[in-house]
């Protein structure tokens, strides 16, 4: 959890509420964190949107969807 830098605003979001990369801070400085150099990056990842689907006494449970480097355009 101390490697992601989004554990926090999951903590924080409402339920249903959307969080991107760009939510949590500049892209560039999220390519620089450990979190995408060791697991992001190594999975071939590019970006992500979650969302706390719902809230249970053990927890939240999240709707995450990644994409993948071999669908980016850009």
């Amino acid at each position: 959890m101390k490697l992601d830098p989004s554990t926090t605003s999951h903590v924080l979001a409402e339920i249903g509420e959307p969080v991107a990369t760009a939510d949590l801070m500049p892209f560039d400085e999220f390519l620089e964190t450990r979190f995408y150099k060791e697991w992001v990056r190594p999975q071939q990842l590019i970006d992500f949107v979650s969302a706390v689907a719902r809230e249970i006494s053990d927890g939240r449970r999240l709707v995450c969807v990644f994409r993948h480097e071999a669908g980016w355009a850009g």
